[in-house]
C-alpha cells in the first residue's frame, strides 16, 4: 500500500508542467510519507531503499 501510494504521487507530480519542481514536490512527498508511515527508525529505512528502488534515479538528486 505505501509504494502504491508512493507510485500515485510520482506520476502526479511527473505529469505537471514543471518538470524539476515536480521531482522536488515528489522527493519532498515521499519523505513525509516515509516519516508519517513508520516510527521506528529501521523501519524507515527500509523504506527508503524500497523507494530507492522503486524511484530509481529521481534519488540520486541527494
Amino acid at each position: 500500500m505505501f509504494i502504491n501510494r508512493l507510485e500515485v504521487s510520482k506520476q502526479v507530480c511527473l505529469q505537471s508542467g514543471n518538470n524539476m519542481r515536480g521531482i522536488d514536490v515528489f522527493i519532498k512527498r515521499m519523505l513525509m510519507l516515509c516519516y508519517r508511515e513508520n516510527s521506528k527508525h529501521s523501519q524507515s529505512l527500509r523504506h527508503i531503499s524500497a523507494l530507492q528502488t522503486q524511484s530509481g534515479a529521481l534519488l540520486s538528486i541527494f
